[in-house]
């Protein structure tokens, strides 16, 4: 598995810090639901905090501190791993 990331760390936003365009990428979803949810800013692409599956334990990259993973296919995807405090990310891109 191949892992690119520059270690950034990218701040946490709510639903009202997104602007209008990114707002309406999401508008075939429940707005409420859409409110309470957390997005972070990746390479020209918003992404709800949500979306990402939960690196368990016996999971290979729980060894890298990664916490969770959105796939884009079978062979490619993004990464998160959470900052303690819980207000910020750092992101990165896997591929096998």
């Amino acid at each position: 598995m191949h892992i690119i990331s520059n270690n950034q760390w990218r701040f946490l936003l709510n639903w009202f810090e997104l602007t209008d365009k990114e707002q309406k990428e999401f508008d075939w979803e429940d707005v409420e639901c859409m409110e309470g949810d957390t997005y972070f800013r990746y390479r020209g692409q918003v992404y709800p905090l949500s979306n990402f599956m939960r690196i368990e334990e016996d999971h290979p990259l729980s060894c890298l501190n990664w916490h969770g993973y959105e796939g884009h296919s079978y062979f490619n995807g993004v990464l998160v791993k959470l900052h303690d405090c819980g207000d910020s990310v750092i992101v990165g891109r896997y591929t096998c």
